[in-house]
């Protein structure tokens, strides 16, 4: 009886420790879900708001933020980076990720099924060369 209750036990823990685990990781199965879950992790923070790299007409790497679209929200966030991970061109990554390049906003959305955020996005300093130099 003590040897079934401790290998219940061990299974139990197992289980919590897997599902611990798969929480760490990017649940997202379509460019809408993956482009939210992005722009709902740390990325929006530090590169929209305290980055301020969206703003009308912020200069970074040579390109001013055009009028539109607007990323003033979450939401907006998210639906830019839906545009860029749909329209946009786009190369393969070490450890399963994939970069995303935006020439009209300058963004860079990087996608990483190992992160549970599922990645990031923002416009680097060095624009097209720092996506072209991303591996």
């Amino acid at each position: 009886m003590k040897n079934t209750i401790r290998i219940v036990a061990i299974m139990l823990i197992s289980l919590i420790n897997f599902s611990a685990l798969a929480a760490d990781k990017c649940t997202g199965e379509s460019i809408t879900s993956i482009s939210n879950t992005i722009a709902k992790g740390h990325a929006y923070n530090k590169h929209v708001i305290k980055g301020g790299q969206y703003k009308k007409g912020k200069v970074i790497a040579g390109l001013a933020m055009p009028s539109l679209p607007k990323v003033n929200s979450i939401s907006t966030f998210g639906n830019l980076i839906k545009v860029v991970m749909s329209t946009s061109s786009d190369k393969k990554l070490l450890r399963g990720r994939k970069a995303y390049w935006n020439v009209s906003t300058g963004t860079i959305v990087i996608y990483d099924p190992s992160s549970k955020d599922c990645g990031t996005a923002f416009r680097p300093t060095k624009g097209k060369e720092y996506y072209n130099s991303v591996k």
